[in-house]
């Protein structure tokens, strides 16, 4: 597969790692100055500098960049039942055990200090840690809405592994992106269940087959996926503009090797994010509930939610980490 060996050649983008740490940033800001005093409008707080659509174009951007990142294991894998189930098992044991961590985190949390309209019960949280997609039950989190959805544009973008040829695979993507497209400008009854989510990944896979390996139908597509994204918001085109810059430069202007504690700082700054998402919301509407002045407005006090919901996320990650190697190592031992 030589178009693929372009799609992996090149450095780390650091940037892009920097890049995702800012977005997540944006995210939590936005939930801790605008959706805090929205549900709770008799505990809030005034501070002068909100941080307005974190929570819309945020995620869609955390869909463009999944899509981007998980352009190789959509074209570069082998075809066939046994390797889309190795694709699943995979893509889901990456988002499953550090929301199951997540999950058990926010369910303590909340049973301590439990804040009104976000309580847990011992048999909500049972449905979710046994399923990311757990329909008849309520989240844990409802920022956890992100984890069933994208999981399910990745299992069903993954079906194109039950295709040999990568030319064939290519097409296929192309045209449901075409299709998706088309959705998104007109919406259903005309094409109905092409949800926006899918257009996003969709996209983030179009933009790495254009910058990876400059294939001209990727290049048309995304100009034009660039035009839909200015017809749903001006705000997620200029996003979607900067990560294409990062990713240029990236790729032109590397960081340089003898710089390496920031490039592992970077690094692990974008590979904490994911776990910061999934505790940040209800555990730091619990701290700042019960810790920050009521209607302040000096916006220091965001810092003391932002490092809690934080340690809690490097928590997951090094529990997360250290469980991966354990199964790892278990899977050697089985091979040999």
């Amino acid at each position: 597969m030589t178009e693929t060996k372009a799609l992996v050649r090149g450095a780390h983008n650091y940037y892009i790692d920097l890049y995702r740490f800012v977005l997540m940033s944006w995210i939590v800001l936005f939930h801790y100055t605008v959706q805090y005093n929205a549900l709770f409008p008799d505990n809030n707080f005034c501070f002068p500098l909100t941080f307005e659509n974190g929570g819309i174009i945020g995620v869609s951007l955390f869909f463009m960049v999944s899509g981007f990142f998980m352009t190789k294991a959509l074209l570069a894998a082998e075809h066939g039942f046994r390797e889309y189930g190795k694709y699943v098992v995979r893509r889901y044991l990456r988002l499953w055990i550090p929301y199951v961590f997540a999950c058990v985190f926010i369910y303590v949390w909340l049973v301590s200090l439990p804040i009104e309209g976000r309580t847990v019960d011992f048999k909500t949280l049972l449905a979710n840690v046994c399923c990311i997609i757990h329909s008849g039950f309520d989240r844990v989190d409802n920022a956890h809405w992100f984890i069933a959805d994208l999981f399910v544009v990745q299992l069903l973008l993954g079906i194109v592994l039950f295709i040999q040829n990568e030319k064939y695979r290519r097409i296929i993507v192309n045209c449901v992106f075409s299709v998706v497209m088309v959705a998104q400008i007109f919406p259903p009854p005309l094409l109905s269940g092409f949800s926006k989510e899918l257009f996003e990944v969709l996209f983030g896979v179009q933009l790495c087959m254009m910058t990876k390996d400059n294939d001209p139908r990727s290049i048309v597509l995304s100009l034009i996926g660039f035009g839909v994204l200015f017809y749903l918001s001006l705000e997620l085109l200029v996003f979607a503009l900067v990560f294409m810059v990062l990713v240029y430069i990236g790729k032109k202007y590397p960081l340089p090797s003898s710089i390496e504690r920031l490039q592992l700082g970077l690094q692990f700054a974008a590979s904490i994010s994911f776990c910061w998402y999934l505790v940040h919301q209800n555990i730091g509407y619990s701290i700042m509930y019960y810790v920050l002045p009521n209607g302040t407005t000096n916006e220091l006090w965001l810092l003391v939610p932002m490092a809690i919901t934080l340690l809690i996320a490097l928590c997951i990650y090094l529990l997360d980490k250290q469980l991966n190697k354990s199964i790892n190592k278990r899977i050697s031992f089985l091979r040999k």
